[in-house]
Parts: structure tokens; sequence; C-alpha cells
């Protein structure tokens, strides 16, 4: 079954998606994820019947880094990808089919982390997450696409192996809609968009600053929902990834490998989730830009979320934002 159910009342959408219990490596089961090669479904990937959908060779052209495959078990139904998703009935909750693209981004090194990749071969890989969100902007019908990486089991991580996944769906997540409305809203009221003063104002006070170039700045948000989250913001405040210029690669590239290279060590490789929030795509045109900016999000799992939290919706983060950063800053990789 593939079908997402929407909350009557709070809006929420679930995504059900019960082939994926069928999938190995059920972070619930297991207390530490297997290392083996011998056991590893990306190490070949045609012997464990795995599609691929395409190959990106490394900047040398001698080798492969990254090969795109088809999930296994998806999230989504590809064959009924479609902008107006068919309805189900099911008495007063809106019920829809799930349709969409779900694939998987293997990195060739089994034993090689993402937080352990240089500059250069991250923005390669940033190029291939941008390729390939691009190709399903063309190619569907989709309303909204999201890149994430689950590393280790505290952040859902099913494999050792080193993967990124993207999935695009039909709805617009509920997040993702109070995020552009909240943002619409404050641009309506202060004639400004708000990242772009969150952005002036952290640069200004310089305690959260983790790292800073050109093109792209990360830092630990004054508002930090998680210990040590660390969000990294294009500084051209464009609303979509996948129109990021080829020219900016090296700079997310040079971002993403030092934060993730700083976090990593200070914290001793703590499981994480990552992910690259860009604006719907379902019209493809501009109007986000006025006031939404893609950022991508790192939220280390070094604590649990209580009752509390999942009760009242109010995350609780024992850990100064400022403290968080100046330890990133002075953290050598």
């Amino acid at each position: 079954m593939n079908e997402f159910r929407q909350d009557m009342i709070s809006g929420l959408w679930v995504l059900f998606a019960t082939n994926r219990a069928r999938r190995p490596g059920d972070p619930i089961v297991c207390e530490a994820l297997d290392k083996s090669k011998d056991v590893c479904p990306f190490e070949d990937l045609e012997i464990s019947g795995n599609k691929v959908e395409k190959t990106y060779l490394n900047k040398s052209g001698d080798d492969w880094l990254v090969k795109v495959i088809s999930n296994k078990y998806p999230a989504v139904d590809r064959s009924k990808t479609t902008r107006e998703p068919k309805q189900i009935k099911a008495d007063f909750f809106n019920v829809v089919e799930a349709g969409g693209y779900h694939e998987v981004f293997v990195f060739r090194n089994h034993d090689k982390v993402l937080a352990d990749y240089n500059s250069d071969e991250m923005a390669e890989v940033f190029g291939v997450y941008r390729d390939r969100f691009h190709h399903v902007v063309d190619n569907t019908s989709s309303k909204y696409i999201l890149v994430f990486t689950n590393y280790g089991i505290k952040a859902g991580g099913t494999l050792f192996h080193p993967h990124s996944q993207i999935i695009s769906t039909s709805v617009i997540p509920l997040s993702a809609q109070n995020s552009l409305r909240d943002a619409e809203d404050y641009f309506v009221k202060n004639s400004q968009k708000p990242y772009d003063k969150m952005i002036e104002w952290e640069i200004s006070e310089a305690k959260r600053i983790i790292y800073e170039n050109e093109d792209f700045v990360a830092f630990c948000p004054f508002v930090s929902r998680v210990p040590y989250e660390i969000r990294i913001f294009p500084k051209d405040s464009t609303s979509h990834f996948w129109k990021t210029d080829d020219s900016k690669l090296p700079d997310l590239g040079r971002a993403v490998s030092t934060v993730l290279g700083k976090m990593s060590k200070a914290l001793k490789y703590p499981d994480y989730n990552f992910f690259i929030h860009s604006a719907p795509v379902y019209d493809k045109s501009d109007k986000f830009d006025d006031y939404y900016t893609w950022h991508i999000e790192i939220m280390p799992k070094v604590e649990f979320v209580g009752g509390f939290e999942i009760g009242s919706g109010v995350y609780i983060n024992a850990i100064d934002p400022d403290e968080a950063a100046k330890l990133f800053r002075e953290t050598e990789i």
C-alpha cells in the first residue's frame, strides 16, 4: 500500500508505505549496522537486483562516484506520479495515492562516509544531487522533492554503506507548507526575505557562525531545535536548489565538507540526518524567490526525543548554540 492520509484536524500528511517493512536492516531490531561488505546489497548492485538509473563518474573519469538506483522498497509509486493524485474514498478523511520517485544515491566506497569527503568530492556529490533533482523536476509532475541522508541507526539508517535518497511527492508536506506560509507572511509584513534577515543577523552577531565563504554561510541557528543543529544557506538567496549554478558548487562543497568534518570530529561521528530543503516545483515558477531560500539542515542525534517534545511539539535543547558553534569553529580537521 502506498497512500497519503491527511489528519482532518491538523492537516498533517502521513505516508503509508507498507512494503518498506520488508527492507533489510530494520533499525528497530538492530543494535548496530552490519559493516561487512559480504552482506551489503550495495557492493554488487546487479547481483542484489538493484536497477541502476544512472552512473556518475568521478571528476577524473577513471571510476564511478555515485550510482543512482530505484529504491527496492519505495515509499511512493513511480507509476502513479501525477500533479493531481487520485482520491481514495475514506469517509471524511483526505486520502490520495502516493505517487512519486524514490531513488537511492549509492556511493562507491563502502568504508568512506560523507563526513570524510574532501571539498572537491563533496562538490561532485552535490552536483549529482542537483542533477537528479533536475531530472525529477523535468520528468515528473511531482509537487515536492526532498534529498536526504540518514546516517546511523538513531537517524533511521538501515544499511552501513554510505548512501543518500531522493523522494518526490504529489502532496506538499505540512511542515513545508508552514515554512512557505510563514516566510511569505514575514515578507509581506516587512518587505524583506526572512532568511536574508536571519543570515544578516547571524553574520553580524558572529557568535554562531561555523564557516563562511563567498557563496555560502554555515551556522548553529539561534533557535536550534536539537543540540548542535547546523544550517547552511546560499548567499544569493535563491529558492530552488536545482537551479544552483555550476560556479557555486565548489564553495558548496567546501562548506558542507567543512561542517560535516568538524561535526563528526567534535562529536565522534554521531548519527545524523541532513536534508536539502527546496521550494516546491509543481509550477516551475520563480514566485517563491520573493520570500523563500533553499538551505541544508544537519541534525545530529545526540539526544533522544522525549515525551514532552512528542506530546507538545516543543523541542527541549540543552546545548547553547553559541557554545555548539564555538566547539565546531575550534575543531581542526
